[in-house]
């Protein structure tokens, strides 16, 4: 009884650890890096309604948010962001009042371990971001951008943990600052689940703060290991507060959702 006890605790403590670590679905990156020669891809699709009024109501679709993650040490790795298509529709009394379709931004850059321990983590994440000047993304000259992460977590037991991001982007026409703090946990040895609320200080005065928003949000995600090298994920979530979008959201009805799909290709 004590011998198939033990078994049985060894195939649960395996499940839960041989699985690829993704940075979907959450705001808040993973400290982990993936293994040298490991080519990891992590997509999805990602949407957005709001209803500010009974009569009026938006959406917005981005496909496919695509990440590229290449390890090329034990604690470093190179990233690439694709361009995912945007698009958006704003209609009033069933009426369509604008339409817009356009590529998001692209970046690249890496992921560096910075402490491992045995319970905390931490890793910093530096990128370029090249954003559109205009709606015409390719006819126009694009803004590039600084960003900078330390994402972080710690290990409370073999079933959860906490984690965490503070980062910084600086671009020519804003800056902002950001902080992260999440909750997960093993419903089962592949099923997991998470809470997280992640902000965001908005400055479009060029480093005076004369323009400053702040911006609140909140996910709920789960994540479902299909193998060893796949995962897939969804969230719900919604936006607190966030006055840049030019109301009160923490009035409005509003609702974000995404569902992905993560890969390891691993080096035979």
């Amino acid at each position: 009884m004590r011998v198939a006890s033990t078994l049985v605790l060894g195939v649960l403590v395996y499940l839960s650890y041989a699985q690829i670590d993704t940075d979907r679905p959450a705001y808040t990156n993973t400290p982990s890096t993936v293994p040298a020669k490991t080519l990891q891809l992590e997509g999805g699709l990602h949407g957005f309604f709001k209803s500010p009024t009974s009569s009026s109501f938006s959406q917005s679709w981005n496909l496919p948010s695509t990440v590229m993650r290449y390890g090329v040490s034990k604690n470093t790795e190179l990233r690439l962001e694709l361009p995912s298509l945007g698009f958006s529709r704003v209609t009033r009394n069933d009426t369509v009042i604008r339409e817009n379709i356009e590529l998001n931004n692209l970046s690249f850059g890496l992921k560096s371990g910075v402490y491992e321990g045995k319970r905390f983590n931490i890793s910093s994440i530096t990128t370029l971001t090249f954003i559109e000047q205009s709606e015409e993304w390719i006819a126009t000259p694009l803004e590039v951008g600084l960003n900078v992460s330390l994402p972080m977590s710690f290990s409370i037991n073999d079933k959860s943990s906490v984690a965490g991001s503070v980062g910084l982007r600086l671009q020519s026409t804003f800056t902002y600052l950001s902080y992260s703090v999440l909750y997960g946990r093993y419903l089962k040895p592949r099923i997991w689940v998470q809470a997280e609320y992640y902000a965001i200080a908005i400055d479009f005065g060029a480093g005076t703060f004369d323009n400053l928003y702040w911006n609140d949000n909140i996910n709920l995600s789960s994540q479902f290991t299909l193998s060893d090298y796949t995962k897939a994920d969804v969230t719900i979530g919604s936006v607190l507060t966030s006055p840049i979008l030019n109301n009160n959201f923490s009035d409005n009805p509003n609702l974000r959702i995404q569902a992905g799909l993560s890969y390891a290709f691993h080096k035979k």
